[in-house]
């Protein structure tokens, strides 16, 4: 029985320090932040309608960002580092709003 728990004891140890030794300790850091959404504003809208999404890290070129009504592409008419104008898209349905950067 106690050389049992003993072994158990050992392997558990040895997958900790596998385990320890596989983290990376010293992740580096990213330069680039990643948009975040603060505000979606109206919270709900037809189709067509004017939404403007406020928040952070958006950046201010059109190109490398992209918004989503529940995994539909909208088109970005507005962009600034805290804010971003945009239509719903016909083709989008109740879900959530996401903001990519390419």
């Amino acid at each position: 029985m106690q050389r049992s728990l003993l072994n158990i004891c050992l392997i558990l140890v040895t997958f900790l320090f596998i385990y320890m030794g596989c983290r990376d300790v010293n992740p580096v850091a990213s330069t680039e932040s990643e948009p975040a959404i603060k505000s979606v504003i109206p919270a709900e809208a037809p189709f067509g309608a004017t939404v403007q999404i406020g928040g952070k890290g958006f950046g201010n070129d059109l190109s490398e960002q992209e918004v989503y009504f529940n995994n539909t592409l909208a088109q970005i008419e507005t962009l600034s580092d805290t804010s971003i104008q945009t239509k719903v898209p016909l083709e989008a349905t109740t879900g959530p709003v996401m903001v990519i950067t390419k």
